[in-house]
């Protein structure tokens, strides 16, 4: 019995290493056609007119 404890205890250890932080809250169902991502957030005015001016470069 005690010649299977360590290599079950081996095994335990690498299978809950194995967990990558990263993939804990990722969605795992997906809907076709719904975004289900977390929502955008609001552009401030100084980003606004950054981006106006980079458009009004690129119609030149």
């Amino acid at each position: 019995m005690k010649l299977l404890t360590l290599p079950a205890a081996f095994l335990a250890l690498s299978v809950l290493s194995a967990c990558d932080p990263d993939e804990q809250d990722r969605i795992l169902y997906h809907e076709p056609g719904t975004y289900q991502g977390k929502s955008d957030s609001e552009l401030s005015q100084e980003q606004v007119r950054e981006l106006q001016s980079r458009v009004e470069l690129q119609g030149r």
